[in-house]
């Protein structure tokens, strides 16, 4: 029972760091999705305010394409700040798994041990053959 315990929490353990590897990793990606829509608008900043002929031409769409970009940056960085809660209770529940698991290993070897001490005071009290 203690081993098969130690073997489920141990799996459960690697479940659980590769799920916060995942909200890692994805908080990551929202970051630079939101980096790459605010340089985005920067750069359309710079063309519409450079005077280039499309940009006289068309500056509503310009003002459009920043207002887009920096929606998408704020959207990015809210969706980053969603990952980060997750991944601080992602580390909190494998933490505390963690330390079930130690406890459980810990356990099996003191019953382990135990067992051990318990054959060797049997063996010593026996006559040899």
């Amino acid at each position: 029972m203690d081993e098969r315990r130690l073997k489920r929490l141990t799996k459960l353990v690697q479940v659980q760091r590769q799920i916060q590897a995942l909200h890692e990793t994805r908080h990551a990606n929202h970051l630079a999705s939101s980096v790459a829509a605010e340089n985005e608008a920067h750069d359309l900043i710079e063309r519409f305010d450079g005077g280039a002929l499309s940009s006289a031409l068309f500056p509503d769409l310009y003002h459009k394409r920043i207002s887009n970009a920096f929606a998408r940056r704020d959207e990015e960085r809210d969706l980053a700040a969603g990952e980060v809660r997750h991944v601080v209770s992602a580390t909190l529940r494998a933490d505390k798994t963690d330390k079930e698991r130690q406890q459980a290993a810990k356990m099996l070897e003191e019953k382990s041990e135990e067992r051990l001490r318990l054959e060797r005071a049997a063996h010593v009290g026996r006559p040899p053959k």
